[in-house]
């Protein structure tokens, strides 16, 4: 029997409170390459210079939405950086364009 795959969208969304954003982009990099995810990108606010923001984009078997491994252990490295916010999301099944 086929497995319906559905695509997710994990965000982490950084307040920090220490280090400067470029210098925890690179170790995001530096995390990020160990993985396996299909797509990451980082983001800075394009106001509040001490937001930073993480997407990983990735498909999964349709029981398997829970947080990724790369996701836990990129907020287990940030949270010693500052406030986290860590959220999952499927995306929805309709047409959207």
């Amino acid at each position: 029997m086929h497995r319906k795959r559905i695509r997710i969208l994990e965000i982490i969304h950084l307040r920090l409170s220490r280090s400067g954003p470029g210098e925890l982009a690179e170790l995001i990099g530096e995390v990020v390459r160990a993985g396996r995810e299909e797509g990451v990108r980082v983001y800075r606010h394009t106001r509040i210079e001490s937001d930073l923001l993480v997407q990983l984009h990735r498909h999964v078997e349709e029981n398997a939405g829970g947080p990724s491994e790369l996701g836990s252990r990129l907020v287990s490295l940030l949270r010693d950086h500052g406030i986290v916010e860590h959220s999952v999301w499927i995306q929805h099944p309709g047409r959207t364009t």
